[in-house]
């Protein structure tokens, strides 16, 4: 029992570290059931690969570990645009699932739905970084690619997170190409 409470209260400070330098307030109310739009089956695909070119001592490639999938809403559009700083596309840090905007600093949002971050479809990269989302419905969607590293330097682990703003319909196929 003590060891428990032990563990729970250590998970507890770990996840209050690194407390946020900025709360953003959203304006945009969430709809989850507009959100949930993200699931419903149609006939377009989504595809692309994540190759990053980084300096880690030599030039190093790495490729996406997982792929993600958000239906584009009013709530998504002021979320996406205070991270990236433009919600058409952008690359940014993550460090371990907390986002850091493009400026560096680790931002929270007010509102943060729990049901924001359940709404979207996620895959993981195959060994090319490659990834395909079928089965979309038409509509405006955010595909993400989140690519890691491990900096022999530093002896951390770092990553972005690269994003591009879509928009299918009528059974189209789209590439999405985020190699830098």
């Amino acid at each position: 029992m003590k060891i428990s409470v032990l563990l729970v209260s250590i998970f507890a400070l770990a996840r209050c570290e690194n407390p946020p330098d900025e709360t953003i307030a959203i304006s945009a109310p969430f709809d989850e059931s507009e959100a949930a739009r993200v699931f419903e089956d149609g006939n377009n695909t989504i595809f692309g690969s994540a190759i990053v070119h980084y300096e880690a001592g030599d030039t190093q490639t790495t490729g996406c570990v997982a792929a993600y999938l958000r239906r584009q809403t009013a709530h998504a559009d002021e979320r996406i645009l205070a991270i990236y700083g433009d919600a058409e596309r952008g690359n940014n840090a993550i460090v371990f699932g907390q986002r850091i905007d493009f400026e560096g600093r680790r931002i929270a949002f007010e509102p943060d739905p729990p049901a924001y971050r359940e709404n979207q479809r996620r895959l993981p990269c195959d060994p090319q970084g490659r990834f395909e989302f079928q089965n979309v419905a038409d509509g405006g969607y955010y595909v993400i690619a989140e690519v890691h590293w491990f900096d022999s330097d530093t002896n951390l682990w770092e990553g972005r997170a690269l994003m591009r703003r879509v928009n299918v319909e009528g059974g189209e196929t789209i590439s999405v190409d985020f190699s830098e």
